[in-house]
């Protein structure tokens, strides 16, 4: 391993100042439900708290709402479930936050539960949480004095339903300068589809006003993005600020053959962007070469990967244009792939890297990729470096001996390379369906056969190596297209 060289200078004077503001400890918060049985349910909200502040309350108070049937409406008191601290902004050891006994600026996670409560069919269920003690001064709103988190349910068109949950904590500081990926993702137990937004902030039923030219999707000086189908944020700013930003996760159920909203999450968090002499760390894409460091052309996400047949990938990490002048770094994965391993070597070192291997079964051939996730972090103070990337891989028919009959039927295709049409001859057992695959594993067209010799126009296919397979049989080929 490369031992470290140059000491990191960091430029936090407004982080480590003991302004009046800080007497305040609210810096975000998100809220969810559970279902427990019948009408019962369980809210919870994740209370994000600025440790230099008072401390985080014992209770806090949850208003549950229907204006359809105002009769129902309620108020909730929530407890907070442990003392413990949740640290969320990743301090290294020798320059602790607040939340640890040192100066730099620190927050740390707070969990609070309601018992069970009836919540009786209701159209428009609204859960709100309010805290009006900010802990910030903000640079993006016009006054900054707390935050309102919002949960919907239609407990009236479904008879059941758990609100997707966070599964990481919010992201509480970045680095200026680099582009960081940062990951929103949730828990949905009731496989229900999701949409995720930026949205406005609010404190009660007013969103905060926005400082010209910010707004809610555009809350630094730079770039930020969200992804609509996993909440995966991509953001950059060029410049330093206290900002924050609002995030909503709508739930959507297929009901009667129509998709419904039946409940919505949102989380609420100050976000400080600070300047460091220190290089953001960056992965790799899946690189076939198990033996080669960092390659900047190495940049595939995703690949597809052939069923029964063993598949490595290695994804290399960098945290300096300079080598030999990089961080030590930890890398982990969400085992988001089962069956899959990923082996990590070096860890903690300046020289770490992961190798992922997979062998899936024909079973899992699908159009929809497989996805996991990988997440690098370096040990620059007084706070680490965090990026995260998503990676897919697609799992398409193995083409291993098919020149090997392996079913009861003799199939052969022809002519190969192709023009215009194929024919499909086929003896003993007929396989009336046929699929052809893109190289990448999507399935470009389907084929219908009723005989035993059938002839298939393919002429609208682009030039091309395919896969074309038989459905409900183990034949598969590869072809050429003119």
């Amino acid at each position: 391993m490369i031992s470290k060289i140059i000491a990191r200078t960091i430029i936090l004077l407004f982080l480590f100042s003991t302004n009046s503001s800080f007497s305040q400890f609210f810096s975000g918060a998100e809220i969810n439900y559970n279902h427990i049985s019948g009408n019962g349910y369980k809210l919870s909200v994740v209370f994000y708290h600025n440790c230099q502040g008072a401390p985080a309350p014992d209770t806090i108070l949850i208003v549950c709402s229907s204006a359809t049937n105002p009769n129902y409406n309620y108020t909730a008191k929530a407890v907070k479930t442990s003392n413990n601290v949740n640290e969320v902004t990743y301090s290294c050891n020798s320059m602790p936050t607040t939340c640890n006994g040192g100066n730099a600026y620190g927050v740390s996670a707070y969990l609070y539960e309601t018992p069970i409560i009836t919540l009786p069919p209701s159209s428009d269920w609204v859960f709100l949480y309010t805290c009006a003690s900010a802990s910030n001064h903000n640079d993006i709103f016009i006054s900054h004095v707390g935050y309102t988190v919002k949960a919907t349910l239609n407990n009236q068109i479904v008879s059941s339903n758990n609100s997707p949950k966070f599964d990481k904590y919010a992201k509480a500081v970045m680095q200026k300068g680099d582009y960081q990926q940062f990951q929103n993702s949730v828990i949905e137990q009731d496989g229900d589809s999701l949409v995720y937004s930026f949205t406005a902030t609010f404190l009660g039923a007013s969103p905060h006003i926005y400082v010209s030219p910010y707004s809610p999707t555009q809350f630094l000086d730079g770039y930020c993005m969200i992804d609509a189908q996993n909440g995966d944020m991509k953001l950059k700013s060029n410049n330093n600020i206290s900002s924050a930003y609002g995030i909503i996760v709508k739930e959507y159920r297929e009901i009667n053959g129509q998709y419904e909203l039946i409940g919505s999450i949102t989380r609420s968090m100050d976000l400080i962007v600070y300047t460091a002499n220190n290089f953001v760390p960056i992965l790799s894409g899946m690189d076939t070469c198990l033996s080669c460091s960092f390659d900047t052309l190495s940049n595939a996400l995703s690949k597809s990967i052939e069923a029964d047949s063993q598949s490595y990938f290695r994804i290399n990490v960098m945290d300096s244009l300079v080598s030999g002048f990089g961080n030590n770094c930890e890398l982990s994965w969400n085992q988001g792939i089962q069956n899959a391993s990923f082996q990590i070597y070096n860890n903690n070192t300046d020289s770490v890297y992961g190798i992922i291997s997979w062998a899936p079964q024909a079973s899992g051939v699908r159009d929809q990729p497989y996805c996991f996730s990988v997440t690098v972090q370096d040990d620059a103070c007084p706070y680490n470096a965090i990026n995260t990337y998503r990676y897919y891989l697609t799992v398409i028919p193995s083409t291993v001996g098919i020149e090997e009959q392996k079913t009861e039927s003799i199939i052969s295709i022809s002519p190969n390379p192709v023009k215009n049409a194929i024919t499909i001859a086929q003896e003993g057992v007929i396989c009336t369906e046929f699929q052809i695959y893109s190289i990448d594993g999507r399935i470009i067209k389907r084929l219908k056969v009723g005989a035993d010799i059938s002839t298939v126009d393919i002429s609208e296919l682009t030039k091309g190596m395919y896969i074309i397979r038989a459905v409900n049989s183990s034949f598969s080929q590869k072809i050429i297209k003119l």
